[in-house]
């Protein structure tokens, strides 16, 4: 029999799973970086890394960085209101963002 909601005790935390704790954390350092040195995300992309900015679509570090360093604005301060992390095969994860 599945446990009751009385059999669970309620100062029991479930433990944040590892997936998440790497997604939180690229998150906050991915849009840290894009709000303070844009610049520096070039080293979290790869040749073969896609990148989607208002329906255009660029592939690879030398594109991306361009598309990114020629914003029409040069300001900018994210505010993540959520996320969801999901774990994908090979150790991977995904991240959604709002």
């Amino acid at each position: 029999f599945p446990p009751r909601a009385s059999d669970c005790d309620p100062t029991e935390v479930m433990a944040e799973a590892p997936f998440e704790q790497v997604g939180k954390a690229f998150v906050q350092h991915y849009y840290q970086t894009f709000d303070t040195n844009r610049a520096g995300l070039a080293m979290l992309y790869q040749e073969q890394s896609m990148f989607s900015w208002e329906g255009e679509k660029f592939q690879g570090v030398q594109n991306i960085m361009g598309k990114l360093q020629n914003l029409a604005f040069q300001q900018v301060a994210h505010q993540v209101t959520s996320l969801d992390c999901h774990p994908t095969a090979g150790d991977g994860v995904v991240v959604m963002v709002c």
